[in-house]
């Protein structure tokens, strides 16, 4: 736990972050709070288990949990985090009685756990999600929606471990885990176990069973763009629209015209990213609001500010390039992976982290985002579809920022959910789609060459957060309820 404070300070808003990194990498001291800090918010940063450690399922580890459970253990570590946070943070100026939680990427999507989880109900009062993602969740003992059962896959990690029981298991070395779980390519990810998860997060909020909080939530402009060279997500680009076209006919059927009036053939390049950005990003952000805006306070957002070191290198406004500003991590050379590309120096770089932080400020203050003397943030509704678009250093309210997105991909993933056999990734949209099975093959496209002038400056970020995690010291830590 780390804790940054305004002094003095009393009955001060809290912003607990939870931060990103796919549940596997990232640390809560990367992050600085200090500009948080001196706006008047006490600001926690916490660690939590990741990997193996943090979501592992294991027969073995449900038969000796009281509450018939495993996996989840990451999302237990937050939850005591916020009780700690709830009995504890009087002492540093806090008000216990009104915490917003608040991730990015995986923080995100930890954000919507903790907004599912009845363990978690009235430890907080408020919710920010940066860029989160709504994948479907393995359920405990049964397959679905093409997922193994969770210990099933626990069961594969532990043959190729060489260690087929939990006491085996725990006999282990951290790294032969790790390497257990690369070689499995287990997935960290939450579990349905009736428990931390009664049911999967999609469906939780579609019942209105999500704690009914206001919430923040939104996406970036260029998600995509710096995960180029990142296995298996952004698929090679065609050499020219007719050959675009083509492929997303063949994989989109009848959906194709809608498809390509959202993501035009006339541009390959930016439609392929477009989508990536849409289908994982943009439509959990947009199906989150039109589902808890029936029963919360809820404002959308997308993020277009670009920093120069991003132009040059033609990523945009890419994924996570929004925390520099949300942190103040800008108009200085702080030693942060925030700005690995070097830290945002304009005018327009330093108002943009004014604006953004004031706007994150006053919602965790009083549960609206509302700072005097900048453009009303109008609460989000499925009719009108407003938004806030945050670009160029200002704040700019719009509506239907991605005309039609939402209901093609609402679509594409209804389907799924009704033929039960294949889940909504990142790496099977757009152009990684799968093929149509009436034994059409759809002709992979001969690559245009790299589409960005750094193709690893998504590995660049990983490894960043990874310079500042601790991984665990003992094996032993597989498991536990507590």
């Amino acid at each position: 736990m780390n804790v940054w404070a305004p002094w003095p300070a009393a009955d001060a808003p809290v912003i607990v972050w939870i931060h990103g990194g796919n549940l596997i990498q990232g640390s809560g001291a990367q992050y600085d709070g200090t500009a948080l800090a001196t706006r008047g918010v006490v600001l926690v940063t916490i660690n939590y288990r990741m990997d193996i450690f943090g979501y592992f399922s294991h027969r073995e580890l449900t038969a000796e949990s009281a509450n018939h459970s495993s996996g989840n253990y990451g999302t237990l570590d937050q939850i005591e985090a916020l009780r700690w946070v709830r009995r504890n943070i009087a002492a540093f100026g806090g008000n216990p009685a009104n915490v917003t939680i608040m991730g990015e990427s995986a923080g995100a999507l930890s954000v919507t756990h903790l907004m599912a989880s009845p363990l978690a109900t009235g430890l907080f009062q408020r919710a920010i999600a940066e860029s989160a993602y709504l994948p479907p969740i393995p359920e405990l003992r049964e397959g679905r929606f093409g997922l193994p059962a969770a210990e099933q896959a626990g069961a594969a990690l532990a043959a190729a471990a060489n260690a087929p029981t939990l006491h085996a298991l725990r006999t282990l070395d951290p790294q032969s885990l790790l390497e257990a779980s690369e070689r499995t390519h287990f997935v960290t990810q939450s579990v349905v176990d009736g428990w931390v998860q009664p049911r999967e997060i999609l469906e939780t909020f579609e019942q209105g069973r999500e704690q009914h909080v206001p919430l923040i939530i939104g996406f970036n402009r260029d998600e995509a763009r710096s995960f180029v060279g990142y296995p298996g997500v952004v698929p090679p680009i065609p050499p020219d629209a007719a050959t675009y076209e083509k492929l997303i006919r063949c994989r989109y059927g009848d959906l194709s015209d809608s498809y390509l009036t959202v993501y035009p053939a006339a541009h390959p390049k930016d439609s392929v990213f477009a989508a990536i950005r849409d289908a994982f990003y943009g439509w959990a952000a947009e199906k989150l609001a039109r589902e808890h805006s029936k029963r919360a306070p809820t404002w959308l957002y997308r993020f277009d500010h670009v920093t120069a070191p991003a132009a040059v290198k033609e990523l945009g406004a890419y994924h996570a390039s929004e925390l520099q500003f949300v942190f103040g991590d800008v108009g200085g050379h702080a030693p942060s992976w925030l700005n690995f590309l070097g830290s945002p120096q304009r005018p327009s770089d330093v108002k943009m982290s004014a604006v953004i932080m004031d706007y994150w400020v006053t919602f965790a203050r009083n549960g609206r985002p509302d700072p005097g003397g900048q453009p009303t943030w109008v609460p989000f509704d499925a009719e009108t579809e407003a938004q806030m678009a945050f670009h160029d250093g200002a704040a700019v309210s719009s509506a239907h920022l991605e005309a039609g997105m939402f209901g093609l991909h609402e679509e594409v993933v209804a389907r799924r959910r009704r033929a039960g056999d294949m889940p909504w990734f990142i790496n099977n949209v757009g152009l990684g789609a799968p093929e149509p099975e009436t034994g059409i093959n759809c002709a992979k496209p001969a690559t245009s060459g790299k589409t960005s002038s750094d193709h690893s400056v998504f590995g660049v970020m990983m490894l960043a957060k990874t310079k500042a995690m601790d991984r665990p010291s003992l094996a032993s830590a597989l498991g536990g309820d507590n």
